[in-house]
């Protein structure tokens, strides 16, 4: 697996890439196959001090992404006070 990481305009951006290797059992029971190999792919994006977007995703090997299918997830923190932060998140996924 390759990680790249990166930092533009405040935004820091660890991508990850894992070419032919077996799915994780999650994306092997939503694939409907746990055997065959995908790519997989995991991209967040972080913006201190408040957000954090990640795209994770499998397809066929050697297949565009357009083709797999992708989980995405958003987590916003909002502080109230001092000691007290209200945290939201949501998942969406294109399949």
């Amino acid at each position: 697996a390759k990680t790249v990481l990166g930092k533009q305009n405040g935004i820091i951006f660890p991508d990850r890439f894992a070419p032919d290797g077996a799915p994780s059992a999650l994306f092997g029971q939503l694939r409907g196959n746990c055997e065959e190999h995908v790519d997989h792919w995991a991209d967040a994006r972080w913006q201190a001090p408040c957000r954090i977007s990640l795209q994770v995703g499998v397809t066929a090997v050697s297949a565009p992404r357009s083709e797999g299918i992708e989980i995405r997830a958003t987590h916003l923190l909002t502080p109230e006070t001092e000691t007290k932060t209200h945290y939201f998140w949501a998942l969406a996924r294109d399949f």
